[in-house]
C-alpha cells in the first residue's frame, strides 16, 4: 500500500470509525455533524482534484505543452477504491443517523401491517393495515434505515421530518449523497475501463 492509498484509508477509517462510535454510544450530533462536514470538503476535494487531473491529461493527449501542476493529493490504488467507498458511505450513513436520533424531530407515520391467520387451511389468511399514532424515531436500526433509505431513494415515506431543522438535514444529506453519487460513479467507471 503506497502513503497516498495509506492516508485516504486512514482518513475515511478514522471518520467511519468516529461516526459509527457516535452512533453506538449515543454522543452528540454535533459530533457527527462535524464529522459530516470533513466528509463533504474531503468529496468536494476528491471532485476538484478528478477535474484537475482530467484537464491536465486531456492536455497531454492533445499534446500541448503545459507543466506539470502540483496536485492536491493522489488518488488511492485501484485495489483500495471500494474499500474507500465502503467507509465513507459507513461514515455518512452512521452520521446522519445519529443527528436523526438527537434532533428527535423524524416521526414515523407508516402503516402496521398485521396478518391474521385461520385454522382452515382452506381460507387465505387476511392482512390487516392499521395507521397507528405517529410515534418519534428512537431506535439506531430505525435511523440507519432511514438515513439509508433517504439517502439512496430520496425517501420511502413512512419516515417524515417533522421540523425546518430536520427537513434541512435531510437536504444535507441527499447533498452529501450526490456529492458520493458524483465522486463514486467516475471513480468505479475509470477503475473498471482500466481493466
Amino acid at each position: 500500500m503506497n502513503t497516498p492509498t495509506r492516508v485516504h484509508i486512514i482518513l475515511s477509517g478514522s471518520l467511519a470509525a468516529g461516526s459509527v462510535i457516535a452512533l453506538v454510544f449515543g454522543l452528540t450530533g454535533l459530533l457527527s455533524g462535524g464529522i459530516l462536514i470533513l466528509i463533504n470538503l474531503y468529496l468536494i476535494l476528491m471532485l476538484i482534484e478528478a477535474a484537475r487531473k482530467a484537464e491536465t491529461k486531456r492536455k497531454t493527449q492533445a499534446q500541448i505543452p503545459s507543466p506539470n501542476p502540483a496536485y492536491y493529493f493522489s488518488f488511492p490504488t485501484k485495489v483500495w477504491t471500494g474499500t474507500l467507498i465502503f467507509l465513507i458511505s459507513i461514515a455518512t450513513i452512521c452520521g446522519f443517523a445519529n443527528m436523526y436520533i438527537d434532533s428527535a424531530e423524524i416521526v414515523y407515520v407508516g402503516p402496521q401491517i398485521d396478518r391474521v391467520v385461520t385454522n382452515n387451511s382452506n381460507v387465505e389468511p387476511i392482512t390487516k393495515i392499521s395507521i397507528p399514532a405517529p410515534s418519534i424515531l428512537k431506535t439506531k436500526t430505525e435511523a440507519i434505515y432511514f438515513s439509508l433509505v433517504t439517502m439512496i431513494t430520496l425517501g420511502y415515506g413512512d419516515y417524515l421530518p417533522a421540523s425546518t431543522a430536520t427537513r434541512l438535514l435531510v437536504i444535507w444529506q441527499l447533498f452529501t449523497g450526490a456529492l458520493l453519487a458524483l465522486g463514486i460513479f467516475p471513480l468505479i467507471v475509470s477503475r473498471v475501463a482500466n481493466f
